[in-house]
C-alpha cells in the first residue's frame, strides 16, 4: 500500500533486491535493476531504460536483459564480450569461430567466416566450455612479445647508430676525393697552361726578334735619308750616300719579302679533351655504394688491421692513398662503432660468412659438375626458320633471355619451365645479348652496326639504338659501360653511345690476338675483359687493354661463347670440339665440363637456380643441366 504518493517498493532496503538501478539510487530510490548497459556499466530499470534509449549518442551502447549478467554485492559478471569491433565500431566481438580460433562480431563471422560450421556465440560457448580460458598463457606469450620487441628496438637503435657513423664516413670520403678530383684537375690545367705556354712562346718570340728587325731596318733607312739631305752640292759624298741608299733599300725590300712568307696568318684553338667531358657528363655520381660487412671481423682482426693500415701509412706517407687503403680506413673506423664487440650473434654469424668466402675461394678451381640434362623446346609458331640460340643471359628476377640468330628474335623465358612467355622481334642478326638492368637487357645486331635496347616490362618493346661504325659482335655490360667487339678491336661506350676506348690488341711478337671474336664477358670485379676468339681461343684483357692470359690448346676449337660463374671460374663452350671448358680467372685450363651431341652455339650458368644453359647450332631447344 502506498502512501502520501510514494510506492511501497520504493521504501524497501538494499537488501530487498540483489541489484538495483543506477539513476534512482542516486536518488535514494531501491528500484530493482531490471538491464544493464556494457558501455556505461550502469544498472537501470524498467523506466529509466528508456530514458537511455532516447539519447541518441547512447542508442548505440549494448543493453543486456536480466537473464544476461548474474547479480553480485554490488558488481556485474558480464556474460558478454564489452569489446567492440575493428571493423564495425558499431557492433561488439561476441562471435568465436572455432575452426580459425578467431574472434569477431557478427558482421565479421558472417563475411569472413560464412562457410565455417563452428561459429559460436562468444556466452553461450562459454557456458558450454568452462576450462578454455588461457589468460595467463597468452600474458606470459605477450610478456615475450614485449621483450623481444625491446630488445629488437634496441637493436635497431644500434644499428641505426652504425649506419649514421657510416654514412658520416661516406660524406667524408665523397668530399676527400672531390678534394683528390680537384687536385688532379688542377694539375691537368697547369699542364694545359703550360703546354700553351710552349706553343706560343716560340711564336711571340720570333715576331718580337722580327718587329725588332723592322725597327733596325727603319733606323738605318732614316739614317741614310739624312746623309742625302746634308749631302747639298758635295757631288761625291751625294754618290756615295746614293749608293749607299740604294743598297739599305734594297736590303728592306728583301728583308720584307722574307718576313712575309713567315707571315702565315694561322691561329692556335684549344680543343677539349672529348673523352674527359663525356664520361663526366654520362655518371650520375662519383662512385657507387656497396653494402659490407665491416662487422664480420674479430676483435683481434680490427687490431691486427689497424696494425696493418698504420705500418702500411707510415712506409707510404708521400704516396696518395689509394682506393683500397681508404675502404681499409672506412672499415677500420667503423668497426671501433660502441656495439661492435658486443655482438656475439653477430660475430658467429661473420664467422659462418667468412668460412662460406673461403670455400668459394676453393672451389673457384674446382671442375664444375653437372648431371640430369634436360631439353626444352623454345620454338614459337611465329618462327619461320629453324632456332639458332647464339646468347643466353639471366635475370635478377630468375628468367632468362634468348638471342635467336635464325629467327631474329628476343625471346623471354621461363626458367622454372623454360617455356616462351614472351618475345621481339630485332631487325639484324642477333649476335650477344646481355642485362642492363632488372628492366633492360640489350643485344648487338652484327653488321646493321648498333646496338639494341629492349624494354622488360609487361610486354618486351625495342626503345633506344646506339649506332657505330663497326660491326657489333661481343656485348657485355658493367659499371655503366658498354663492351663491344667487332673482328679485331673491342670497344669500350657509354650506354648513351659515345665511344670511350678501343683496343687492337697484339702479342708480344707483334702479333694480332683478335681475328674473329664471338662474345664478351666481364669480371665480377671488373677488372677483366674475357674474348671469345673463333680463331685465337679465349683471351683475356685488362681495363687499359692490357693482355692479361690467353689460352688455345687443342682441347677448344672455334670459341663461340664466354661466360663467368658467381665464383670468378670462366665457362668457353667450343663450336668445333662440341664441349664446354672451365678456366681459372687468369685462363688456366681446370678441364671439360661437359660434351655437346652437336657443335656449341652459347652457355650461360644461371646461379639462381644451379643450372647450366648451353645451346647448340640449328636446334629448336636447349640443354639444361644442373649444377651439382
Amino acid at each position: 500500500m502506498a502512501t502520501g504518493g510514494v510506492k511501497e517498493t520504493d521504501r524497501l532496503s538494499d537488501e530487498t533486491f540483489d541489484l538495483l538501478c543506477s539513476v534512482c539510487k542516486k536518488k535514494n530510490k531501491t528500484t530493482e535493476a531490471a538491464k544493464f548497459c556494457v558501455d556505461c556499466r550502469d544498472y537501470y530499470c524498467s523506466t529509466c531504460v528508456k530514458f537511455h534509449d532516447d539519447v541518441p549518442a547512447l542508442s548505440t551502447h549494448k543493453i543486456l536483459d536480466r537473464g544476461q549478467f548474474q547479480p553480485g554485492a554490488g558488481q556485474v559478471l558480464q556474460m558478454v564480450p564489452t569489446e567492440r569491433c575493428d571493423k564495425h565500431s558499431h557492433k561488439h566481438v561476441d562471435m568465436y569461430c572455432q575452426k580459425h580460433d578467431d574472434v569477431g562480431c557478427s558482421t565479421c563471422i558472417a563475411v569472413d567466416h560464412k562457410l565455417c560450421r563452428d561459429t559460436f556465440y562468444i556466452p553461450d560457448y562459454l557456458r558450454n566450455n568452462k576450462n578454455t580460458s588461457a589468460s595467463k598463457i597468452i600474458n606470459q606469450k605477450l610478456e615475450t612479445s614485449e621483450k623481444l620487441l625491446t630488445d629488437q628496438h634496441e637493436n635497431f637503435k644500434q644499428e641505426k647508430k652504425y649506419l649514421l657513423k657510416s654514412k658520416h664516413l661516406c660524406l667524408e670520403e665523397i668530399k676527400e676525393y672531390r678534394k683528390d678530383i680537384n687536385q688532379r684537375l688542377d694539375v691537368l690545367e697547369q699542364n694545359s697552361v703550360k703546354a700553351l705556354e710552349a706553343k706560343y712562346k716560340p711564336k711571340l718570340d720570333k715576331l718580337d726578334e722580327q718587329m725588332a728587325n723592322i725597327q733596325k731596318t727603319k733606323v738605318k733607312i732614316s739614317s741614310v735619308k739624312d746623309d742625302l739631305s746634308t749631302a747639298g752640292n758635295n757631288e761625291s759624298q751625294m754618290f756615295v750616300s746614293t749608293k749607299k741608299g740604294k743598297n739599305v733599300a734594297d736590303n728592306a725590300t728583301k728583308f720584307m719579302a722574307e718576313i712575309k712568307e713567315e707571315i702565315k696568318g694561322e691561329d692556335i684553338k684549344f680543343v677539349s679533351e672529348p673523352n674527359l667531358m663525356s664520361m663526366l657528363t654520362e655518371l650520375n655520381h662519383l662512385g657507387h655504394l656497396e653494402e659490407i660487412d665491416t662487422r664480420t671481423q674479430s676483435k683481434n682482426e680490427c687490431n691486427n688491421d689497424s696494425k696493418t693500415h698504420q705500418s702500411t701509412q707510415s712506409n707510404s706517407k708521400k704516396q696518395a692513398p689509394s682506393a683500397t687503403q681508404k675502404a681499409e680506413e672506412s672499415a677500420t673506423r667503423l668497426k671501433s662503432y660502441d656495439g661492435y664487440n658486443n655482438d656475439s650473434q653477430k660475430y658467429q654469424s661473420t664467422q659462418s660468412k667468412m668460412q662460406a668466402v673461403s670455400a668459394t675461394q676453393t672451389v673457384s678451381n674446382a671442375l664444375m659438375n653437372v648431371k640430369n640434362k634436360k631439353q626444352y623446346n623454345i620454338r614459337i609458331p611465329s618462327d619461320k626458320k629453324g632456332c639458332d640460340i647464339y646468347s643466353v643471359c639471366d635475370l635478377d628476377d630468375g628468367t632468362i633471355i634468348l638471342a635467336d640468330y635464325g629467327n631474329s628474335k628476343l625471346k623471354h623465358v621461363d626458367s622454372s619451365t623454360y617455356t616462351v612467355t614472351d618475345y621481339c622481334d630485332v631487325s639484324g642478326w642477333l649476335f650477344q645479348v646481355c642485362k642492363i638492368s632488372n628492366q633492360e637487357v640489350a643485344v648487338s645486331c652484327g653488321d646493321s652496326k648498333y646496338i639494341q635496347f629492349v624494354s622488360l616490362g609487361s610486354k618486351m618493346v625495342p626503345t633506344k639504338q646506339i649506332k657505330t661504325d663497326h660491326w657489333c659482335v661481343g656485348l657485355a655490360y658493367a659499371a655503366g659501360h658498354l663492351y663491344i667487339s667487332d673482328d679485331t678491336s673491342v670497344y669500350i661506350y657509354t650506354v648513351s653511345g659515345s665511344k670511350l676506348q678501343q683496343f687492337y690488341i697484339k702479342d708480344e711478337f707483334g702479333l694480332r690476338l683478335f681475328s674473329n671474336t664471338r662474345s664478351l664477358a666481364v669480371s665480377n670485379d671488373r677488372s677483366k675483359i674475357y674474348v671469345a676468339d673463333w680463331n685465337y681461343g679465349l683471351i683475356s684483357l685488362d681495363r687499359n687493354g692490357k693482355l692479361l692470359g690467353k689460352y688455345n690448346g687443342p682441347e677448344l676449337k672455334q670459341a663461340r661463347d664466354v661466360c663467368i660463374t658467381n665464383n670468378g671460374s670462366v665457362l668457353v663452350c667450343g663450336s668445333w670440339s662440341k664441349n664446354v671448358l672451365q678456366f681459372t680467372p687468369d685462363c688456366k685450363k681446370i678441364g671439360e665440363v661437359l660434351k655437346c651431341d652437336a657443335g656449341c652455339s652459347t652457355v650461360c650458368y644461371d646461379p639462381r637456380q644451379s643450372k647450366l644453359i648451353v645451346g647448340c647450332y640449328k636446334k629448336d631447344s636447349i640443354d639444361v643441366y644442373d649444377v651439382v
